[in-house]
């Protein structure tokens, strides 16, 4: 390891101090979910806070995935001012590179997906000029042609898959399918870039389990978006959290929402016996990401009149998912 990426790694673990993480929901109390107020005064012990204060906006169009991202975006950027600080490794700009691709690859589907209608008041991560040219392109071709120029991790992920559609218009395209090919070859390359790093201890089998977690997610989401039959996808649940899942009793509407916890939980507490490496640098990946999971969740909730039981009650759920996760080692 270069002195330039232990200074990085040491930057890292000083600041996950400051961070919302898995341990932290044990002191999330009824007080600090009487109101938006009483949260955001929660969050000021924590570097998220002025992330939180400076960009989310609390109007009637607050959703989840808006504050999520909204909250992505702040700690992503002030993670590639700490990167630029530092002088980090090749190899590590390329990991985290293509780690954080993943943010704009799912906006990117979406906008397969939207087209027509493309809100970019809902895009974080995306330049305008790209999401124009989805806009404005009509086949498949024009479309990776466009992103030729676009000379970013994500846009060659899709440049690797959409070849195979060349001839397809974007109307008759299956988004889902392309999406697929483009987490396997995400994953796959994310792999390869983790296994060039050295020293790391638990590196390379979290990205595996949070791969196949992802990928249920995704089938999780479609089988109930589609009205089918979970119980043929939920038998592929990897036995290392079946019982967390079990343990949360969640109805199926709330299963990928569990999901999407137990992605972040079991590695962030992997991770943090792990001593100081590059499996630092992925746990600090997922703990910002649970963090503004968590708290995207949370003021969504609050700003929709939910009351503070049943708030803590999903708190608690968690915090339950969570120790069968430390139990299940």
């Amino acid at each position: 390891m270069s002195t330039a990426d232990l200074k990085f790694i040491e930057i890292l673990k000083t600041r996950m101090h400051r961070c919302v993480t898995p341990d932290t929901l044990p002191k999330i109390t009824p007080t600090h979910l009487s109101d938006l107020g009483s949260f955001i005064t929660f969050l000021v012990s924590y570097d998220i806070s002025r992330c939180f204060q400076t960009y989310v906006k609390l109007d009637e169009s607050i959703s989840v995935n808006r504050v999520f991202s909204a909250l992505s975006r702040c700690w992503v950027s002030d993670l590639r001012y700490v990167i630029n600080l530092a002088h980090a490794s090749s190899a590590l700009r390329k990991f985290i590179d293509l780690y954080l691709s993943k943010f704009e690859i799912s906006e990117f589907i979406n906008a397969l997906r939207e087209r027509e209608s493309i809100d970019k008041g809902h895009y974080y991560f995306l330049k305008a000029e790209v999401l124009d040219k989805v806009g404005y392109v009509r086949n498949v071709n024009d479309l990776i042609n466009a992103l030729k120029d676009v000379r970013r991790p994500w846009s060659r992920l899709f440049n690797y898959v959409l070849p195979k559609y060349s001839n397809t218009s974007l109307s008759d395209l299956n988004v889902s399918t392309v999406e697929e090919l483009v987490y396997d070859r995400f994953w796959r390359d994310l792999l390869i870039a983790g296994r060039k790093l050295h020293p790391k201890i638990k590196l390379i089998s979290c990205l595996k389990l949070i791969r196949m977690i992802s990928k249920l997610e995704r089938e999780v989401r479609r089988t109930i978006i589609s009205n089918e039959d979970l119980s043929s996808t939920l038998r592929k649940v990897p036995a290392v959290i079946s019982s967390a899942l079990g343990a949360a009793e969640t109805s199926v509407q709330e299963l990928d929402t569990v999901f999407g916890a137990v992605r972040y939980m079991y590695c962030i507490n992997e991770l943090k016996f792990s001593p100081l490496s590059y499996d630092t640098v992925l746990n600090y990946l997922l703990i910002k990401e649970w963090e503004s999971f968590l708290i995207s969740f949370i003021t969504y909730l609050i700003a929709r009149g939910f009351d503070k039981e049943y708030i803590l009650g999903r708190v608690g759920r968690w915090w339950k998912v969570y120790g069968y996760l430390v139990k299940s080692k």
